[in-house]
């Protein structure tokens, strides 16, 4: 077999194992990359949550606390207006104070807005987009309520300006009810972002539960693929090694008859091939030491089929003793008998003959007619 064809050979098994090697990899690394992927779309929504839902709950505590400090300037602003000892200063200082506390309310009021905004225009995630319309639309409603306080606390503000002591009362009361409204509707407000923000949290641990779930699945699924493929292409190079194992048994017990079929065309197969070219020399040589030994000696059959160096072109000199023995007067003997009476007389003679030659371990080289050749020499005897 020449090299190339060997090394194409040894490629085949090596390919086998690489190909186990590789499915094996192939099935973790997809494995891998589902958990990888599905553990960051879990981090992505639960980063954009932290991004989104929080700095929006945030922003609605801050304007709740604002309102509440506005209501307490306005009453602080409208106490100290009927204070003749206040100076003029201090109440520009809180009329400033209440409009820069309502700017700070709407900033937050629309910062919050704008952080539900960004969910809304997000596709996919978490399950809450309608919860979080529903609450843009009351944050929106708020805002309107906001402007119509704002108009209610300037007739406030401008019957402080008149000295209107009554009317700036009346007008504080009815602002404090609807102060007292416009909060509780932003409690409620920040409750539902509350809960919208325990339900993302909520999802988020059910979604990782179920990356755990999913990665225990899939890596099971690819850890059984692997080990059945793996198992598949092991049996199929155990299987026929067994074969051959078994056909050396049967060949070393003297069992000729049985061939290993050829299943592949890697090493193994190469190897059957051989293996089976060899029950049939072993078979050609025990039918030529079987065909031969009814015409020449057993012994020489077999030291020509085992000893092939006996066989040469050049003679060689050695001490013989050679038997030349017929069946005195067999010409006349043989006149007289029909060919079948004659062939059963040669017959016994010959086996008598050749019975006592053996027995001295003589070598029949012959039978010519009713003439035996025998010898006696090395490497026979």
């Amino acid at each position: 077999m020449s090299p190339p064809s060997r090394v194409t050979i040894r490629f085949a098994i090596g390919l086998k194992i690489f190909a186990v090697a590789l499915s094996l990899l192939v099935l973790m690394s997809a494995a891998t990359l589902l958990m990888v992927r599905m553990a960051r779309d879990v981090g992505h929504e639960l980063d954009f949550a932290a991004g989104t839902y929080l700095p929006a709950y945030a922003a609605l505590a801050r304007t709740n606390v604002r309102s509440v400090e506005r209501a307490l300037v306005l009453r602080r602003l409208v106490i100290a207006a009927g204070d003749p000892a206040i100076a003029p200063g201090w109440l520009r200082a809180l009329r400033e104070q209440f409009a820069d506390l309502g700017r700070q309310a709407d900033a937050e009021l629309a910062r919050a807005r704008g952080h539900l905004a960004e969910r809304l225009k997000r596709t996919g995630g978490f399950s809450d987009v309608v919860a979080v319309a529903r609450l843009d639309t009351r944050l929106e409603r708020l805002a309107d309520e906001g402007h119509r306080y704002e108009t209610m606390a300037a007739k406030l503000l401008e019957a402080l300006d008149r000295k209107d002591l009554a009317q700036s009362r009346q007008l504080l009361a009815g602002l404090d009810e609807f102060r007292d409204t416009f909060n509780a509707e932003l409690d409620a407000v920040r409750r539902e972002m509350l809960r919208i923000v325990t339900e993302a949290q909520q999802e988020t641990d059910r979604r990782q539960s179920q990356v755990v779930r999913v990665s225990l699945v899939v890596l099971s699924i690819a850890g059984a693929l692997g080990l059945g493929f793996a198992a598949v292409v092991t049996a199929g190079l155990v299987r026929p090694v067994h074969r051959l194992l078994a056909g050396t048994e049967a060949v070393r017990e003297g069992q000729l008859d049985a061939m290993i079929p050829v299943t592949s065309s890697d090493e193994i197969g190469k190897l059957t091939e051989a293996f089976n070219h060899m029950i049939g020399e072993l078979k050609v040589k025990a039918r030529i030491r079987e065909t031969f030994g009814w015409y020449v000696d057993p012994r020489i059959v077999a030291g020509l089929i085992d000893r092939p160096e006996l066989i040469g072109a050049a003679g060689a000199r050695r001490v013989m003793t050679v038997l030349f023995c017929d069946m005195k007067g067999f010409t006349s003997i043989s006149e007289g008998m029909t060919p079948s009476g004659m062939l059963t007389v040669v017959n016994e003679y010959l086996t008598i003959m050749s019975r006592a030659i053996r027995e001295h371990e003589g070598i029949i080289d012959k039978y010519v007619g009713d003439m035996i050749m025998a010898y006696w020499g090395p490497p026979f005897n």
